[in-house]
């Protein structure tokens, strides 16, 4: 390898921009014309004929939008669960709260049922985030929203394709950022498509009131960007990261400092209307928009997609549409990942945007949404060279047949096995997502919990693995009924710990403690008291994910079979999801010794 080639590191994006936009960008800086009348012929350029509002970014439209709506505090705006985090803070700084609504990880979308799942009294928008490059298909939402009375917002930041989609026709609003790393960008701006024309008054007044964009601030933003498409060039790039390296500067750390919004005053920074050089980018970009290079980009992530390992899989691999703004895959151990393709010339990333995800408010934990294998972010636009992409491909298969996160092995070293995926529930329906998945690609699924198992019968080659240690609430204790409830990834010490403070005990368990409940249930670890029988006998029940991902309830008088079934069933009957069990008052056994005859042993035996 070449030294050049040594050097040389392709970066997870590419500003899209030409150095002759920039360089009208400078232009429109240095001779500056009135601020309306370009707002104005902006405006009227995208979406027409439907009106639209242009804002300094996807943030302060969103925030002028819940400003002008006035909504009650307390009022629910249901939201993708996967967004921005400071959409999410400009939900909770008008005193809203946001509920997250579960996307699917094929298509990036949230199914209409966990919409209507969603909805309260107290609900008044949905805001649907097109992620990715893909497009989530509103007809469905806008017609639930209509039922129920409830505002539709597309935030449609990472979704813009130029003139061939402007938003539903017949959701409320529909917002389209231009910031610096989406596609078209103008070094800021958004445009706002907004049906009603009193909302949109009311958010014209709220941005009347914000200062405006000075040239200078505009001047330094542009200057910024001429050296950041400097230093996207694959030879200058390597250097920098090889430069942080030396100079003991988080190279990450870094590139979000550019990027990203002062934490402590972004509020402040999002509240201000655009510049007149901002503005008149923005109409130069949209009047000289090249859709080639847009559908050039979408061939290149298709063909990346179609040369990937089978078992990698991309967000919104199944989405109606893709335009592949950016390229993530789903991997485990992706640090590791990362870490080789930094070695080997690709800029992999964990944080090629800046989304996180929605916790629900107390009281709606139901709504929690599922946790995915980890983001991590490849270079794959049409700049890299087709070599190059070939190369990336390679070495992702490379890494994914080397790597040693998915050998799973026993507590004992004994038995082991190459798993296809290691997953980690944190709850039903991670479990359930897991079950499916394995059904419709013809997988088995092994359960793993601290890998004391016997005989090797937990792993098989080539199956799904649920990790389930992470399954491992105490769901309620009711001391007066004697019963704990517990998801089956606990371990029997952290039942212990829950019922001691109680002054209660579980009645039987295993002479070890480290091990979990749906593992010794699983292999019907026997577990003795000299009272209380064996652990079977405290248990009053459970419940059972099946092979379809249905939930069955199981005690000895409700599914009595598939209760003799499962316990000692090595998981062939189903996954045992969560487990009640009797409890007794704790007590603390004395030891003492005597000296009996030997003609005595067999009655001092039985008694």
């Amino acid at each position: 390898m070449t030294k050049s080639l040594r050097f040389r590191m392709y970066p997870r994006k590419q500003l899209d921009i030409r150095w002759l936009d920039l360089l009208y960008a400078a232009f429109y800086c240095a001779f500056p014309r009135s601020i309306r009348a370009k707002e104005a012929e902006l405006e009227g350029m995208f979406a027409s004929p439907f009106p639209v509002l242009s804002a300094f970014t996807v943030r302060t439209g969103f925030d002028m939008c819940l400003g002008a709506l006035g909504l009650p505090a307390g009022s629910e705006i249901l939201m993708s669960a996967l967004t921005i985090k400071e959409m999410v803070d400009i939900v909770k700084h008008h005193r809203l709260v946001p509920i997250p609504l579960d996307i699917e990880g094929g298509t990036l979308a949230p199914e209409i049922a966990t919409i209507e799942e969603a909805i309260t009294e107290r609900t008044r928008a949905i805001v649907i985030a097109h992620l990715f490059g893909t497009r989530t298909p509103m007809g469905p939402v806008v017609e639930l929203a209509k039922k129920h009375g409830i505002l539709v917002i597309e935030d449609c930041a990472q979704a813009f394709t130029g003139h061939d989609y402007t938003g539903h026709p017949e959701t409320d609003v529909a917002m389209f950022s231009f910031g610096s790393i989406k596609t078209m960008t103008s070094l800021g701006g958004a445009l706002l498509r907004v049906r009603d024309a009193e909302l949109r008054r009311k958010m014209r007044v709220i941005q009347r009131t914000h200062p405006t964009q000075t040239r200078k601030e505009f001047a330094g933003t542009l200057l910024t960007h001429v050296i950041l498409k400097l230093f996207t060039l694959p030879s200058l790039f390597g250097l920098l990261y090889r430069g942080c390296a030396l100079w003991g500067t988080d190279f990450e750390e870094l590139i979000g400092r550019v990027r990203g919004l002062d934490e402590e005053d972004w509020l402040k920074e999002i509240h201000k209307q655009c510049s007149f050089p901002l503005l008149a980018l923005l109409a130069h970009r949209l009047r000289t928009f090249d859709a080639v290079r847009l559908t050039e980009r979408i061939h290149v992530g298709r063909e990346f997609a179609k040369s990937l390992p089978r078992e990698i899989s991309y967000p919104g691999n199944r989405a109606a549409f893709h335009s592949f703004w950016v390229f993530p895959i789903l991997v485990e151990a992706r640090e590791r990942f990362m870490a080789e393709l930094h070695r080997r010339g690709f800029d992999g990333t964990t944080s090629g945007s800046a989304l996180s995800v929605i916790c629900p408010p107390a009281g709606r934990e139901a709504l929690e949404p599922s946790k995915t294998r980890e983001i991590l972010y490849l270079p794959v636009y049409p700049k890299v060279p087709p070599r190059e992409r070939q190369r990336l491909s390679k070495a992702i298969a490379e890494l994914f047949d080397k790597s040693p996160h998915l050998r799973v092995t026993d507590a004992r070293r004994v038995y082991a096995a190459v798993a296809r995926t290691i997953e980690t529930p944190r709850s039903v329906e991670d479990i359930r997502n897991v079950v499916q998945r394995a059904q419709r690609e013809n997988l088995p699924v092994c359960m793993m919990g601290t890998g004391h198992n016997l005989g090797g019968h937990a792993f098989v080659n080539g199956a799904m693995v649920l990790d389930m240690r992470q399954f491992n609430r105490v769901c309620s204790v009711d001391r007066e009924q004697k019963r704990i409830t517990v998801e089956s990834g606990i371990t029997w010490d952290k039942i212990q710990e829950a019922v001691n403070p109680a002054g209660l005990a579980l009645k039987a368990m295993q002479s070890d403690n480290i091990f979990t409940v749906g593992g010794s249930l699983a292999a019907n670890a026997h577990g003795r008291d000299t009272r209380f029988s064996t652990i079977v006998e405290s248990v009053l029940g459970f419940r059972i994910m099946l092979a379809d991902g249905s939930v069955m309830s199981v005690s000895r008088n409700e599914n009595p079979a598939m209760f003799r079934n499962a316990i000692g069933g090595y998981g062939l009957f189903g996954i045992i999801l969560d487990v009640d069990f009797a409890l007794v008052d704790d007590c603390v056994y004395e030891q003492s010794s005597a000296v009996i005859p030997l003609a005595a042993l067999v009655k001092n035996f039985e008694q």
